[in-house]
């Protein structure tokens, strides 16, 4: 899978997006619960597509959302809360690269997405 990287002002990786075009919020917390070292704290609410932060997890005490700018982006971005967490993103990212939805993916990363911090 295609991912877009988030930088932070000093051009560290603090996140990445992923299309949603093949990818529902389901399958995003089924792809997440692949990772070991992963805990969720918040799932999707069901018919609830105003939720813009929908899934909240710990990765190693370190905590992560999943967000859909608007409720209605193209994109689900998925970003460290705090700077500690920033290390465990690579890690996160790679689940996603490796998933190809019906043979299709690239696993290649995008342009990067500069954020503030």
């Amino acid at each position: 899978m295609h991912t877009y990287p988030t930088l932070n002002k000093k051009g560290v990786l603090i996140g990445f997006e992923i299309s949603n075009l093949l990818m529902s919020r389901g399958r995003v917390v089924r792809l997440l619960r692949t990772i070991p070292t992963l805990t969720i704290t918040k799932l999707p609410k069901r018919w609830v597509l105003d939720d813009d932060d929908f899934v909240h997890f710990k990765v190693n005490d370190h905590l992560f959302k999943v967000i859909e700018p608007f409720g209605d982006n193209s994109r689900y971005c998925i970003i460290a809360e705090d700077e500690a967490g920033q290390g465990e993103v690579e890690g996160i990212r790679k689940v996603f690269v490796a998933h190809n939805f019906l043979g299709f993916g690239n696993k290649k990363m995008g342009r990067a997405v500069r954020h503030a911090p």
